[in-house]
């Protein structure tokens, strides 16, 4: 019998991170989940919950995209964690049909 490897499996979501509200953040967090084979759907960026963070003003971005590889949306997740244009814990939130 053959199963599915569960990292291949397709799930559609969302990602929220807080970015650095600095030209080319938003190009540099796109690029990675374009390097992951994430297609974006859609974002928004909302100023009024920004935060000044130790000087430096941060928005929160969320992100929904189209379904994808769950190793790639982890993939892009570490990446996105690891950009020095966010501050905090960037998360995933998949949707459920």
């Amino acid at each position: 019998m053959n199963y599915a490897d569960p990292g291949n499996l397709q799930q559609s979501g969302y990602i929220r991170a807080n970015l650095l509200h600095k030209p080319g953040s938003g190009a540099e967090i796109l690029r990675i989940i374009a390097d992951h084979n994430l297609n974006v759907e859609d974002s928004i960026q909302r100023k009024k919950f920004g935060e000044k963070i130790y000087g430096s003003m941060y928005i929160p971005d969320i992100i929904t995209f189209a379904p994808a590889a769950q190793n790639n949306i982890k993939q892009a997740m570490e990446d996105i964690t690891n950009s020095d244009r966010i501050w905090g814990e960037p998360f995933f939130l998949p949707f459920v049909d």
